[in-house]
Parts: C-alpha cells; structure tokens; sequence
C-alpha cells in the first residue's frame, strides 16, 4: 500500500484503483489559459470575525492572483467622510506639493500615513514649526492628472469610480511606485493594467517590471509574469512590428521573452525570427553556436556535479502498450527489463571529480564595454521550483513502482524508483508524454529540461554518496517528443543507508527550458538545409545537441544516410566519449550494407567505438540470419524498404571489417594520403625554390639601391675656383694669362 501527494493531485493511500482525479487536475491547470475571468470569493482568516471578503470580477487575467496579493486588493478600505471632506475643501492644509508650476494643497497626515517616500520626507521637516506650512517640491516627470488620482486614493482610498485607460494607469503606477504606495500599485495592476494588456503596450511595462527585479513586491512580480506571458502569446506580432523594442530590453529580460515565446510558436518563420533575436545581439554567429552556447549555458548551473547526458543511464523507453496499462493518478508496479548501462557511462561513474570549470563564464556578455549576466544563476537549477511529492512504503523490497503523473506547464512527468535484488536504488524520470497543446500553436518536438530527484533522508547524505556527490541525483537532458524516453541513475544508494525505509519521502524537483527545446525544433525542422548551407560551422552545434537530433523520430531525412553522414562530418577528431554517444543513435537496420560496411571499414573514430563494435555485430549477424526489422523508422523516410546481406557472410568478414588494417580501403586511404603528402612535399619545394629566388632578387636590388645611397650621402667638395681676370696661373706646359 504506497500513500503519496503532489502539486497537482490530492493525498490518498492507494489499496485498490484510485478515484479519478483528472477532473480536479485539469481545472486547476485551466487557470493559466487565456483571457478567462476569474471570479475569487475569500473568508477572512481573522478567526474574531466573519466577515466576508467581497466578491470581485476581473477579465482576461493570465494567471492566477496569488493569494496573499488577491487578499489585499480586495480587502476592505472603509472611505473616512472626514477625510473626504478634507480633499473637496483642503482646509487647515499644513504642506503644499509642487509639481512643475502648479501647487497642491495636502495634510502631512494623509501623507504621512499613506506613503512612505512622504513619510521619509516629513521627518526631515519635523524640527520646523507645526504652524508652518511645508513646501516640498516633486519630480518634474510627474503628470498633474494622474497625480490628482493619487492624491484622491490617499483621501478617499477608493479608484472605483475613475475611468482609467492603460496609458493613464501606466503613468499612475510610476507616481505610485516612487511615492511608495504599494497598496495602489498593487490596484493599478491587477484591475487597470493587466485587464487592458496591448502588443504596443506590453513591452515598456515588460522592462518598467522588470527593472523592480531587485526590490520586487507580489504586484510587481506578477505584472512581470502575466506581461511575459502576453509578450510570449504575441511574439509574432512583436518580432515582426517591434524588434528594435524587443532588442532594446536588457539581455536576461529578453532572454526569458524568447523562452516564453517558444511556448507559443505558430510556424517555422516564427521561431526563425524569435531565435535571430540572440544572433542580432551577437550572441552567437550561427544557430549551431547558439545552440551549444545555450545548452552549456544551462549545464553550467550546477557548477561541481556534472549532469550531462554522459552522467544519465537512459533506459528502454515506455511502450504504447505500456503506457495504457500506467494510470495517472495512482502509483504502480511496473516491470522494468534489467539492461547493463551503456559503455559510455563507465568511465564517467568511475570518476567523480567535479568538471574543470572554464576560464570564461557562458553566464556573461560583453555589450557595449560591460559585462552583463545573462540569467540569474539561481533560475540554472530546477530547485527554484516548488518539488513534486510523493511517498512509497516497504522499499526493502524489490520491485519497480511508478508514481502518479506530475503536470509541469505543458508536459506531464513520472518517478520510476527501481529496488534491486542486491539492496541497491535507482531513480530516473519517464516522460508521460504532453500534458495540452496551447490553442494555435505549434508543439515543439522536444522537451528539454533540468530535474533533480531527491530522497528525503537525513542519513543519505552523510554515507551513501561516493566521494563529493550529492544526496540527489541531477541531469539535463532533451526528451523528443513522443518517444516516452526514461533517464536517470542507476544505483543512486543503498538501502540499508536509509534511516527509515517504511516510508521513504521522494522530491522530483523539474523546470522546462523552453529557450533549448524551441532551437532543437528549429535545427531538426531545417537539418539538411542549415548544415548544406553552413558545413563550416555544423561542428559548432555541440555533441549533446546532435545526439537529440538524430534520437528524435521526426528528424527530416529521406534516408539514414544522410543522418549517417551528419555523424560522420561531425566525429572527425572528436573524442571518443563523444563519438560513444552519438553512435547508438544512427538506426542501422536503414543503412545499405555498402554504407555499413564503408563506416565500419574507413571512420576509424566509429570502428574504435565499443558501442558500434556490439552494434554492427549484432545487425550484421543480423543480415546473415535475415532476420526481420525490429528498430522502428523515422516518420519521414522516403523508401523504407531494406538491402539483405548474402547468407554466405559470417563472424570472420566481420571481424576481418573491424579489427584489420590492411583491407583495400585502408590501402587506397594509405595510397591517397602518401599521394596527398607527396604533392603538398613538392608545392612546399616549389614555394621555398621561388622564395630563395625571389631573396637573391631583393638583394641584388638592395644592392643597386645602397650605391645610389652612398653616392648620395658623400661629403659636398666645392670646385676649384675659377681663375679670376689679367690673373696668371701655371700649367705643366705654359703660362697662361686671362685677359
């Protein structure tokens, strides 16, 4: 019998099949769907009365009210006659307000009980006479009309007669927010602001929200909140009418739009505009880079626990039939077929050193000489989200149980916690599939996420986890679509190191990164275009990135040879932990035997594969058998029909294939990278011949040119002087005489 409880189900104890709560879990989740009203009746929780919150009617709220923010707005505000009075007749006024040429008439008490940037400012003032009147003087980007408004709320404390349009409301809410008038913001926003949402609007009141990050309030946070998801139902509008506007927000404001945004994507002309966003901030150069800056981004969060898809076991995924046999609402035994984990996991588990950290942070951007965090790194794990719950009883035992279905935003989520026969636990998380599609919108193929999964045990932190791991285990991981794949870790603990196993408490902390999941759907819907367009820069894509590209059903490639020649263009000189990833991903059994073998005989990052060794034995002997397909299609395959390898093929041409270097292949390799060598030995001689020949002649000229230098540069001789007139002067024949 296994009791359990979650955010989005109700606590029961599970003896028989459980009654059905998917009424109850879809109403709650109806609340986040467009322009609903929501009708709110609260009791006061004063337990010395009864009286009753008014009901009150709001439309087309985005999100639920918190309760703590709906409980004030709607609070009763008595409206005080006297003061009334005061405002229509400002008699025995005691302060006057400037704002730009015109003065207002005020009472330091209203004021002082009503603001506290007027409070701060009367008690400097306290040392002045009462009898003297106060003059304070207001910004000068104050409005005299929606500053009339605020001065009636601080009297009267009652809006409800005011025709207030969105641009009067914003202007309102600035005057507030600097006097320090919550309780009126908090008004502003839910009845007047949020009621009144516009594409031309929504972004100014994005980054006015957004600048309050650091002293944020209920109010604040849910205009922040309610705004991105408006700006995210309108971001096909926006990026086409207003992408300098969307441009202008600050890098982690507009980070989280176009995470938003992608929840919410109508074409592939759509996504292609929200994600040229980042590359028109110079992010990135390309989307292959984008998409690797992205995901190291998020990988980055845990900074001394690795959790990427190497730390995973990833296990058989859930079948349909399966999946019909699994209820919802109900925890379950589910038999899992025990499998050895992957090769490529042995090293990583045998090493438990955190990862070198880089020299440089992802997390930050130059812009315009600063540096900039891009996200908060508190938003990098998936503890910031409240955890789903549930418990399970008798764990000693061995047995595989399945918890209730989790419903986090659009995806639903469930805990498989797996005892063995040698006291050992493993935990991994199973997707269960998408919860709703949004209404015109286009469901992304992949879902990518952060999680963790912790038992809730004093002890386990303390003796169960090797070296410096911690009491939970973490991954971030893409799941396709449909696939209803299942990671996780096997042998997370012991048993015996639990304090108490009667009743073992499991957190499933999770936070979908729609940001990743929108640029995987992009690069899958435009594989083949983008890496024919851009071959130079495909390898920038990341290994992770393409190992969720080829594993995804809907992958458009007419055969698996082009899938195939992806990873081949990619695992040059890539190393080999990488290449053990991507290789169990190409579905072989739609290979041609000519491009299997060609893989098997010429990559010698595949062939030295561990992985591809068990794989290629297998489907070979396979061929040899001719046995039947057992490896499902791509959905997109043009001719889906198979080659069948001769019977006479046996285990000696495939370990002849795989384990010698002296078949023809590897000789006309051999041959045309000699001949390669021989012509780059004869062009380097040719280069250096015409570099020797080429010196001789700058010498020669240098030469020339150091003469006519010197002749130049020799000292100035006067001539003789000429003989001047009737002067004698001697020759070695005869006098001379100048007449």
């Amino acid at each position: 019998m296994t009791s359990f409880h979650g955010k989005n189900s109700f606590p029961f104890i599970v003896s028989q099949k459980a009654p059905d709560h998917k009424h109850s879990i879809s109403q709650n989740n109806d609340k986040t769907e467009d322009n609903y009203k929501l009708k709110t009746k609260l009791e006061s929780s004063s337990s010395q009365t009864n009286n009753k919150i008014p009901d009150i009617e709001i439309p087309n709220l985005l999100l639920p009210i918190p309760s703590l923010l709906l409980q004030e707005i709607s609070k009763p505000r008595l409206e005080n006659s006297s003061y009334t009075k005061l405002f229509t007749t400002m008699e025995y006024h005691d302060v006057i307000l400037k704002v730009k040429d015109t003065d207002f008439k005020a009472h330091k008490a209203v004021l002082f009980s009503a603001s506290g940037f007027f409070r701060e400012k009367l008690e400097q003032t306290r040392s002045l006479s009462q009898y003297q009147i106060t003059k304070l003087l207001l910004p000068n980007w104050f409005i005299l009309d929606p500053f009339k408004i605020v001065m009636k709320f601080m009297y009267t404390f009652n809006l409800d007669k005011e025709l207030i349009n969105i641009k009067f409301a914003k202007d309102i809410l600035a005057i507030a927010d600097f006097l320090q008038m919550q309780d009126l913001c908090d008004i502003i926003i839910i009845k007047y602001i949020i009621p009144q949402l516009s594409k031309e609007e929504v972004l100014g009141l994005l980054k006015q929200s957004f600048s309050r990050e650091k002293e944020s309030t209920p109010g604040w946070d849910y205009l922040f909140e309610s705004c991105l998801i408006y700006a995210g139902q309108q971001s096909n509008f926006l990026v086409r009418n207003m992408r300098s506007e969307c441009l202008s927000l600050p890098l982690p404001c507009m980070i989280k739009l176009i995470d938003s945004s992608m929840k919410y994507i109508n074409n592939i002309e759509h996504i292609s505009l929200v994600v040229k966003l980042l590359t028109d901030l110079r992010y990135a150069s390309c989307v292959f880079e984008l998409t690797n800056k992205v995901t190291e981004l998020f990988l980055s969060g845990y900074v001394d626990y690795p959790i990427d898809i190497r730390k995973l076991d990833v296990v058989r995924s859930l079948t349909p039939a399966q999946l019909t046999k699994l209820e919802e609402n109900m925890t379950m035994e589910y038999p899992l077929i025990d499998e050895k984990a992957p090769f490529f996991n042995d090293t990583v588990r045998e090493n438990a050193t955190p990862p070198v950290k880089p020299q440089y942070s992802i997390n930050q951007m130059d812009l315009c000489g600063k540096t900039i965090q891009i996200i908060n790194q508190k938003e990098l794990i998936a503890r910031t989200n409240k955890p789903f719950c549930f418990k399970i009883t008798d764990i000693f035992r061995p047995k595989n149980v399945m918890s209730p279905v989790f419903i986090n935003e659009s995806h639903k989520w469930s805990v498989l916690v797996s005892t063995s026969i040698d006291g050992m636990i493993s935990l991994f998380l199973c997707d269960r599939g998408l919860y709703k599609k949004t209404s015109n919108s286009t469901s992304l193929l992949f879902t990518t996420v952060v999680f963790e999964i912790e038992i809730d045990d004093k002890s386990i932190k303390d003796s169960l986890r090797v070296n410096n791991q911690p009491g939970y285990t973490a991954g971030f991981y893409s799941f396709p679509n449909g696939q209803f794949h299942i990671v996780g870790e096997r042998n997370f603990c012991k048993i015996s190191s639990l304090k108490s196993i009667d009743n073992v408490n499991i957190n499933l902390y999770i936070k979908e990164l729609n940001i990743h999941s929108g640029l995987l759907h992009y690069l899958c819907e435009n594989f083949n275009t983008l890496i024919n367009k851009n071959p130079e820069k495909f390898v920038d894509i990341g290994g992770f990135n393409l190992k969720y590209l080829l594993s995804h059903d809907f992958l458009p490639v007419s055969d698996e040879r082009e899938a195939a020649g992806a990873l081949w263009r990619y695992s040059a000189n890539k190393p080999q932990d990488m290449i053990n990833i991507l290789v169990c991903e190409i579905r072989y059994q739609y290979l041609t035997t000519n491009d299997l073998l060609t893989i098997a005989r010429d990559h010698a990052g595949i062939r030295s594969s561990t992985y591809f060794k068990y794989i290629f034995r297998n489907e070979f002997q396979r061929r040899v058998e001719n046995k039947g397909l057992n490896e499902k299609p791509r959905k997109k395959y043009e001719n889906k029909t198979k080659e069948n390898c001769p019977k006479e093929y046996g285990d000696e041409i495939v370990n002849w294939i795989l384990e010698s270097n002296h078949h023809q292949g590897y000789e006309e390799r051999i041959n045309e990278l000699k001949k390669r060598l021989e012509e780059q030995k004869n062009e380097t001689n040719r280069t250096k011949a015409e570099m020797h020949a080429k010196k001789i002649e700058i010498n020669q000229e240098w030469e020339k040119l150091s003469k006519q230098i010197n002749c130049v540069s020799q000292p100035y001789q006067p001539p003789e002087a000429r003989p001047q007139e009737n002067e004698i002067f001697f020759t070695p024949d005869k006098n001379c005489v100048i007449s």
